[in-house]
């Protein structure tokens, strides 16, 4: 039997790793949750979470691919950035006055001013260390659940309201270890610079995470395209230095090292879609709009862009 719409509290949309292993978590904790999807699925699913090595867990989440029927007040975001719009466009007429959108997405430039009503509140996640992959389609492993970064666009000091408040305790709670920060735009100029060059490197060498770390041609070109920021970094006037931005590359590597790279993914599935325009292109067109030169990283680009087109066509 389907579920009934008006029941839940916490609408995860995105069935990838993030939004499974959110989705668990909350159900977890006895929060009222349902996982929204683009095609119908089975109603509740069958899902398997395996959390830091430990036994596997069976569970069935109730899901969701049509509004009908439905009220939504929170809303987590966790698909890619290519896809955001498809979110907005099909749940927004449902979202509760005051609704609060949370976007888990790495990039910029996917969220129109327009997209979400006027009494919608739009906040910003840095998932930096809320960490999972997809061992099989519906089986989810858990590699770490550090705290992430949660704000608005205004770089407000404080939750802007007791419900997002609220929201943020719930969160920490069942083990996404939210903590609001005025600076949300470092720390996502830091994601984007970060997936920028693990993304990329990751098709260009074919490889995880960990083994860019082996590849000695993979090192030089992750050290030469986070020198290659700095200029860049200061004429925004984003306070992070390159060395910190290394080392926090190489730390994420280290951490994720079993991973596949969400692009390496799209590549290896021979997809016409990919994150590079929010991600790498983001941060070219704000070089160029500066007048400032990044050969290292237009040239990553092209390549990485390169092998996408041939990998399509063929």
């Amino acid at each position: 039997m389907a579920s009934s719409a008006a029941q839940y509290e916490w609408h995860v949309a995105g069935d990838g790793a993030i939004g499974m292993a959110l989705a668990y978590r909350l159900h977890h904790h006895d929060e009222r949750v349902v996982l929204l999807s683009r095609e119908r699925q089975d109603d509740p699913a069958e899902l398997l979470y395996e959390p830091f090595g430990e036994s596997v867990v069976k569970w069935s989440c109730p899901t969701m691919h049509q509004p009908e029927g439905c009220s939504i007040q929170r809303l987590l975001v966790t698909t890619k950035a290519y896809s955001v719009m498809e979110v907005i466009e099909r749940w927004s007429p449902v979202l509760q006055a005051g609704a609060r959108v949370y976007f888990l997405q790495n990039g910029a430039g996917f969220l129109p001013d327009d997209a979400l009503p006027a009494s919608a509140v739009p906040l910003f996640v840095v998932n930096g260390g809320f960490t999972a992959f997809r061992a099989e389609r519906r089986h989810v492993v858990q590699t770490s659940m550090k705290p992430v970064w949660i704000g608005n666009e205004a770089g407000a000091p404080v939750p802007t309201t007791a419900s997002v408040e609220a929201d943020l305790r719930v969160l920490d709670k069942v083990g996404f270890h939210a903590r609001w920060t005025a600076d949300i735009a470092r720390y996502r100029w830091e994601k984007i610079c970060i997936n920028a060059i693990v993304n990329a490197q990751a098709v260009i060498h074919e490889t995880t995470n960990g083994g860019l770390l082996e590849n000695d041609q993979a090192r030089l070109d992750i050290r030469s395209m986070c020198d290659e920021l700095d200029p860049l970094l200061a004429a925004m006037s984003i306070d992070l230095s390159v060395d910190h931005l290394h080392e926090a590359t190489i730390a994420l590597l280290r951490a994720t090292a079993t991973n596949v790279s969400s692009t390496l993914q799209d590549y290896r599935r021979g997809s016409t879609r990919h994150e590079l325009d929010r991600i790498n292109l983001v941060l070219l067109e704000q070089a160029r709009s500066l007048g400032i030169d990044m050969p290292v990283h237009e040239d990553v680009h092209a390549r990485v862009t390169g092998l996408f087109d041939r990998g399509n066509r063929g």
